[in-house]
């Protein structure tokens, strides 16, 4: 585990509820975070169906699971507010028709963000929170873990100020919920506010990141500003929007984040709300270096979307705002080399079957049929179904009644097929059974091919599962 960690947190949606830029109030960034969360699929005559297949105008109320907090959705569902004719509704999207369903999720939102009394610097109007609380409970726990960290905020607006006020009160000791945390050197002075900004050098032939101060007069060249970032407990950055906008949001030319191949002794991991499965767009740059000591060069938006869970962070505003451990469990998921870290609880369980009927013969390595086989009951039978209607011959569902005994240490001894190495590298916490059902029948080679061949409804067979109302296994 890399000796340091710098966390780089966006500011908009990700630890605060509105947008002062953008003059989005704290009511319209709710009903935007939701509205970003809520998938939905195309329909015949242009129309659009949430991703259960029920028209946007149902009603009916729906919990918080309803709504899609992973990095890459189902083939052909894109986020409402990604829908240019549905995004002007976000802003007021629970009460609109299409969004009523998720006023409950509002409600809840509003309810965690509602303090009794804090103080000015902490809230706006002495009862909500302006910073989110688990931007705070990061800092706090990892501060109290003794953990080496430094924290780097990173904006394209103009909020910094207000920021600074929140977080230097929170070192104070002023935050009610954080009392005990007491910490001078994470107070925000006018010599760490910083412009990082794209400078154009050889007559326009190169363009350079450069961060400057101000305050200070300071103009730092990107290595000298990665070694402030590095050895400061706080700085922050308002970032180069214009540089990004004017490049067609090219990734390569967003927040820069810092990355060495093979890991190093600082690691640095980015959160931001506006990270999106699109190689060609995609606010963070990520900047890669073979080994310490060496240059940093560009990622190509592909190689950029393969960090995330890496050293960036897609946030989900829902979550942040509801789990005060949010951030936290994102670092210690970047943080862990295991290959079933982004799966929940309930797939490493279906893996530890798997492995039990391959130890013995097929030295722990779990094919996509072995995992289909170790499903429990309410999925394997939908599951069979699935692969008898796409005619997929190479799955064999039977367990055996007798089981190898599991060692403690078994998913650091299992292996993989290639088909479900691929879907687990495409696999983002918190990745349930369906989701990882979902990805799974799109990676591998065979049973992808067959449920093309076939044109199998996939979706319909996962609903069953989701459901718990699957047929029973022939």
């Amino acid at each position: 585990m890399a000796s340091k960690l710098v966390l780089h947190f966006d500011v908009n949606e990700t630890i605060i509820l509105e947008d002062i830029a953008g003059g989005d109030t704290r009511e319209m960034c709710l009903n935007k975070i939701i509205a970003k969360s809520a998938a939905v699929l195309p329909a015949a005559g242009g129309s659009w169906t949430w991703l259960d297949g029920t028209p946007l105008n149902d009603q009916t109320p729906q919990p918080v699971s309803s709504l899609s907090t992973t990095f890459e959705l189902p083939p052909s569902a894109v986020p409402y507010y990604r829908v240019k004719s549905l995004k002007p509704n976000a802003l007021n999207f629970t009460t609109h028709e299409h969004g009523s369903r998720f006023r409950g999720i509002y409600d809840d939102l509003v309810a965690k963000m509602t303090h009794g009394s804090l103080p000015e610097a902490l809230s706006k109007d002495g009862k909500t929170h302006f910073v989110l609380p688990s931007f705070f409970r990061t800092v706090a726990e990892l501060h109290k873990s003794k953990r080496s960290f430094n924290i780097v905020i990173r904006t394209f607006g103009y909020d910094l100020p207000e920021i600074a006020k929140s977080i230097t009160a929170f070192a104070q000791g002023l935050h009610p919920d954080f009392p005990d945390f007491v910490a001078p050197e994470f107070e925000v002075t006018d010599e760490k506010i910083f412009e990082g900004r794209y400078i154009s050098t050889d007559a326009g032939a190169n363009v350079e990141w450069r961060l400057s101060n101000p305050e200070t007069k300071s103009n730092l060249s990107e290595a000298e500003a990665l070694e402030l970032m590095e050895s400061s407990r706080i700085t922050l950055v308002q970032d180069d929007y214009d540089h990004w906008k004017a490049s067609g949001y090219n990734p390569q030319c967003g927040k820069p984040c810092w990355v060495t191949k093979g890991g190093g002794s600082t690691k640095h991991i980015f959160f931001d709300d506006n990270i999106w499965p699109d190689p060609k767009d995609s606010i963070v740059a990520v900047r890669q270096r073979e080994s310490e000591g060496g240059d940093y060069v560009p990622m190509s938006g592909e190689e950029i979307m393969a960090e995330e869970s890496k050293s960036i962070v897609k946030v989900f505003g829902i979550e942040a705002c509801l789990d005060d451990n949010y951030f936290l469990n994102k670092i210690n998921l970047c943080c862990t080399a295991n290959p079933l870290r982004a799966l929940d609880r309930e797939v490493i369980e279906v893996f530890k079957v798997a492995y039990a009927m391959s130890v013995e013969k097929k030295a722990g390595r779990v094919s996509t049929d072995r995992f289909i086989a170790a499903l429990p009951q309410h999925a394997k039978a939908p599951m069979a179904k699935l692969t008898e209607a796409a005619q997929y011959d190479d799955c064999e569902l039977v367990v055996p009644n007798v089981l190898p005994e599991v060692p403690e240490n078994w998913a650091e001894l299992v292996c993989f097929s290639s088909c479900v190495e691929n879907t687990l590298k495409r696999c983002v916490a918190p990745t349930d059974l369906v989701t990882f059902l979902r990805l799974l029948c799109g990676t591998a080679a065979s049973l992808s091919g067959s449920i093309e061949a076939q044109d199998v409804d996939v979706e319909r067979f996962l609903a069953q599962i989701a459901r718990g109302d699957g047929p029973p296994c022939d």
